[in-house]
């Protein structure tokens, strides 16, 4: 019994600190250094990640995204994960490291304005939201990347079928031609014994002719 909760226990300690978690960050926008929050990847490619936070953004939350210097940008955009103002939100995905250990972090910045990034001195609530914003994108990214896979499989599929049915209907051309080839053979077969008669009876005429010298 002891050993089991002792098992149960270091799993649950391995999964917590495994678990990716938001947290504040400094980084550098525009020359200058500035407040955000981030979220780590070590599991998923930059593309995967990419591709889910714009998702995220720009297909479930309908925001409109452009890009600044550098930065994909929401300006002036109302996002209720952060708050019910308006916010310029700014999003970039970067790849970090070696190769052996390689992550992919998202960096998430909130503006109120020509570039008034909010601070957990500032505004600590809308930090607080983008953390759990962030925290919560962690369970997206992994069903995004299972969906890819997926839509990945079913284009390998679709791609294997549609080279199955090229060569069964390559087949049954060549079995066509081969009925044909078979047809025209039995049809030469019957040319040949015709001929084979004509010149046996041109043989036993020039025989006679010769026997009547």
């Amino acid at each position: 019994m002891k050993k089991s909760l002792i098992l149960i226990l270091g799993i649950a300690l391995s999964m917590t600190v495994m678990a990716q978690t938001a947290q504040e960050t400094t980084v550098e926008f525009n020359k200058k250094h500035v407040q955000g929050v981030c979220v780590s990847f070590k599991d998923y490619s930059q593309d995967i990640v990419k591709g889910a936070l714009t998702n995220r953004l720009e297909k479930d939350a309908a925001l409109k995204g452009s890009n600044v210097k550098g930065w994909r940008a929401y300006l002036s955009q109302q996002f209720m994960e952060l708050g019910t103002k308006n916010f310029d939100i700014y999003t970039n995905v970067m790849t970090i490291g070696k190769k052996k250990d390689q992550q992919v972090v998202v960096y998430l910045l909130v503006s109120t304005g020509n570039e008034n990034f909010v601070t957990s001195a500032s505004e600590k609530d809308v930090i607080d939201n983008a953390k759990n914003f962030l925290n919560n994108f962690v369970a997206y990214v992994r069903t995004h990347d299972i969906n890819v896979k997926i839509d990945n499989q079913n284009e390998l599929i679709a791609k294997l079928k549609k080279e199955y049915e090229s060569l069964t209907a390559d087949k049954e051309k060549m079995q066509n031609q081969i009925k044909d080839l078979e047809k025209k053979i039995i049809s030469k077969e019957d040319e040949i014994s015709k001929k084979d008669n004509e010149i046996k009876k041109a043989e036993a005429a020039l025989s006679e002719m010769k026997t009547n010298l």
